[in-house]
């Protein structure tokens, strides 16, 4: 491995969207880059990219942007993935490889870890390059309950997934030129796609049994609901705008949740476009699981409640009287509608 650290950053899309591990991918290489020399390359897949560009350009960190553009990148497909970076590192290898912690992640690392000869380490919450360009990272153990730090050997690349929703997209941008390369598919990604296997069609998940960590909007609901024939008017609104349902910790102690819907320093850390906060008092280890959420709105009854702290929205009420009254709004402009 050369003085100058290759980092890869694999961005992911849904469709024509960015996803926001993305952006929080490219803020831990910029973390990295802050301690040794790094040359960082983002790498995306898809079609119609110049909002895309222009977003990641804007973010001022990558040294380099390659994006593979063409129809048949809109929805992961591992066989043209792996022919587009497999002739990617052809000319430059990678030294770390930083993939998000998706379905699409956790498919393509492995499989490019096996084309590098690399390392992989999976669903990391963190990795460091120290000023000596030594590799530590951060994984959570014993089913979420601790974390491990270790140090990793830098013999052999390194490819790891990093979990969504831990870093956090922030705000953070460089001062670097980016480097625009713009490809096709290569002659055997062609080939790939036409080969062995097609995606044929992607069904969007059911909100209501989805991990919340992968939510785009997550419904939380505390104390201040009631008891568990209360809290079915939470699941209710989740359901009607397409949101996850998370809890505080009393809500799984009490029974009316298990314990994967846990949002805290106990539980789960999520980053979604949109959280509801439904009579939840916003302790310090709720706040941390989900205080980097784009837009929080939260209802509770008590003015001073510390979720206000960090809200960008705030309802002063009785959560039991206002979901009900917007659960009907809802219904009847859907009904006014058709």
């Amino acid at each position: 491995m050369g003085d100058t650290k290759q980092i890869w950053v694999i961005g992911g899309r849904d469709g024509y969207t960015i996803g926001d591990e993305t952006l929080e991918l490219m803020t831990e290489a910029h973390d990295m880059a802050k301690k040794t020399d790094c040359r960082i390359t983002v790498v995306i897949f898809g079609e119609a990219l110049d909002e895309t560009i222009a977003l990641l350009a804007g973010r001022r960190i990558a040294d380099r942007l390659v994006t593979f553009e063409a129809a048949a990148y809109r929805h992961y497909d591992p066989a043209a993935y792996m022919a587009a970076l497999a002739q990617l590192a052809q000319t430059q290898p990678p030294d770390i490889v930083l993939a998000p912690a998706t379905s699409m992640g956790r498919d393509l690392a492995p499989r490019l870890a096996f084309h590098l000869g690399a390392q992989l380490i999976s669903n990391i919450q963190q990795i460091q390059l120290t000023p000596a360009a030594k590799i530590k990272i951060v994984k959570p153990v014993y089913g979420a309950k601790a974390n491990a730090t270790g140090n990793v050997p830098d013999d052999a690349p390194l490819v790891v997934t990093v979990i969504h929703g831990v870093i956090g997209v922030g705000r953070t941008k460089g001062s670097k030129a980016t480097q625009i390369d713009r490809r096709s598919p290569p002659g055997t990604a062609s080939q790939a796609l036409a080969s062995g296997y097609q995606v044929l069609e992607f069904i969007a998940a059911d909100p209501r049994t989805i991990d919340i960590v992968d939510a785009d909007v997550v419904v939380a609901g505390g104390r201040g609901v009631g008891g568990k024939d209360a809290f079915e008017t939470v699941k209710a609104f989740a359901f009607l705008i397409g949101g996850a349902v998370g809890c505080s910790r009393p809500i799984v102690d009490d029974g009316i949740l298990p314990l994967d819907r846990q949002i805290g320093q106990t539980g789960k850390t999520v980053a979604p476009d949109l959280f509801v906060s439904c009579g939840v008092s916003g302790a310090m280890q709720h706040e941390m699981g989900m205080k980097d959420a784009k837009y929080i709105i939260a209802i509770n009854t008590d003015k001073d409640a510390p979720v206000f702290r960090i809200s960008d929205y705030k309802v002063a009420c009785d959560v039991n009287r206002l979901l009900p009254a917007v659960i009907k709004e809802i219904h009847g402009r859907s009904i006014e509608e058709h």
